[in-house]
């Protein structure tokens, strides 16, 4: 299956934020545009059980750091991370495209909230962005050692992003994105995606999250942050 999705070249402005006119004028296109994309049930709000059917296809681009004047990361960790997260979001009809790969002008070291802030100015407009680091260190708990983080930009326009450290296990990449998509609060269910604790199984959203993860999406693609792509 080929997807058809716009290069990001450089570094591209965050979406600054619309004027009215720009919204009702965008949300009218993007209507049209989710209809040529089979989003409809995106588009009406339609049940639960449509997304399955019609799945959405949101683009990632990851920005890799280098180290020692080599990437940290190979695509083979990409793929499995983005492997891992389509398989986990496949039930609740969202899946993920990777738009690029680009080197990530940051510390390959991530230790403090500005080191983690250096990323913003290279985050693309209309994907999701992931920026990969060899370690990601806890900014609240020093010395302890973080996997990956949905990460606000200090202070506005605060913008928003997903950091991901190497020693990530597959399904790192799809717990941060249950963040970007809304459900920022961590569940202490075990088995569910934004809980610590899987218990061996493939996660799964309850329909609270699933709910608010589609609210999120619709506000993203009408405001034009997010883009959806085709098959």
């Amino acid at each position: 299956m080929r997807m058809r999705v716009a290069a990001v070249k450089g570094a591209v402005p965050c979406y600054p934020g619309p004027t009215m006119g720009h919204i009702r004028q965008t949300r009218r296109s993007w209507l049209i545009n989710a209809g040529a994309l089979g989003l409809g049930w995106l588009a009406s709000g339609g049940p639960t059980d449509g997304w399955a059917r019609a799945p959405v296809y949101l683009p990632i681009h990851f920005h890799v750091t280098h180290q020692a004047a080599r990437p940290v990361a190979e695509p083979a960790f990409l793929a499995q991370q983005l492997e891992s997260a389509n398989r986990i979001f496949m039930p609740y009809g969202v899946q993920f495209v990777q738009a690029g790969v680009g080197r990530g002008e940051g510390p390959p070291v991530a230790i403090s909230r500005a080191d983690r802030d250096r990323f913003a100015p290279q985050v693309a407009a209309g994907v999701i962005n992931c920026f990969v680091v060899a370690r990601l260190m806890d900014v609240d708990e020093p010395g302890k050692e973080r996997r990956g983080v949905h990460w606000h930009e200090r202070p506005a326009p605060r913008r928003h992003y997903v950091l991901l450290s190497t020693i990530s296990e597959p399904g790192v990449l799809a717990h941060e994105l249950g963040h970007f998509l809304g459900n920022r609060a961590h569940s202490q269910t075990q088995g569910n995606l934004m809980s610590y604790d899987w218990a061996g199984q493939q996660p799964v959203l309850t329909a609270v999250q699933v709910r608010r993860m589609r609210q999120t999406l619709r506000r993203l693609i009408q405001s034009g942050e997010l883009q959806a792509v085709s098959r």
